[in-house]
């Protein structure tokens, strides 16, 4: 789902691919050496920059088990459902289990695990997700 690990166009689609493709962790060298964080997205960078001003290892946005980028998944299902997708944990601790919210409704859940290249991986792939989140987007509507 090649569409969905990237966003943008011209410079900006370039840099945002260009980190997009990198096995998160896997590299040698730091994560951003020659990438002008400017160009990612307002959201990346900003975390870019939170990880930075608290000496906190170089941030890699959240993953489906595919490789594809969290956010460009929702961000794309937001705008083509016109709907608010939110992940949101229970209780009190960690847990490995987030409820995934439509509008404010649940529709489903899905587990997640950190990984020791420093980033959050869901347990289900970029498509799956997309599927269950349409599907309980449309139940929803036609209990209405």
């Amino acid at each position: 789902m090649t569409g969905d690990r990237r966003a943008g166009s011209g410079d900006d689609a370039r840099t945002v691919a260009q980190l997009a493709d990198r096995s998160p962790g896997a590299e040698p060298a730091p994560p951003y050496e020659g990438v002008s964080v400017a160009a990612l997205p307002e959201w990346w960078r900003d975390a870019v920059e939170e990880f930075r001003d608290h000496d906190m290892r170089p941030y890699r946005p959240s993953r489906f088990e595919d490789g594809a980028i969290k956010q460009f998944v929702v961000d794309r299902l937001e705008a083509t459902l016109d709907v608010t997708v939110r992940f949101v944990g229970r209780g009190d601790s960690y847990d490995r289990e987030r409820a995934v919210l439509v509008d404010g409704t649940e529709i489903a859940t899905v587990e997640h695990r950190r990984l020791p290249e420093g980033y959050t991986e869901y347990c289900t792939t970029s498509a799956e997700f997309v599927a269950r989140v349409r599907d309980g987007v449309l139940e929803e509507h036609h209990q209405r």
